[in-house]
């Protein structure tokens, strides 16, 4: 599965061990389900929709 860049870096932090309090915050501007299961599990401070239509 493909990962959004915010998530992946997630992942890739986990993976190495970087542990509390040395997590940067991270936030999303996709507003993918993922991303908001995400933010619910504190794992992504927060995320946003940057919606292509609008811009």
């Amino acid at each position: 599965m493909k990962k959004k860049m915010a998530l992946g870096t997630i992942d890739a932090c986990e993976k190495i061990g970087v542990t509390e309090p040395n997590v940067p915050v991270f936030f999303g501007v996709d507003g993918t389900a993922d991303g908001l299961e995400a933010v619910q599990q504190s794992k992504l401070a927060a995320i946003v929709y940057n919606g292509k239509e609008g811009q």
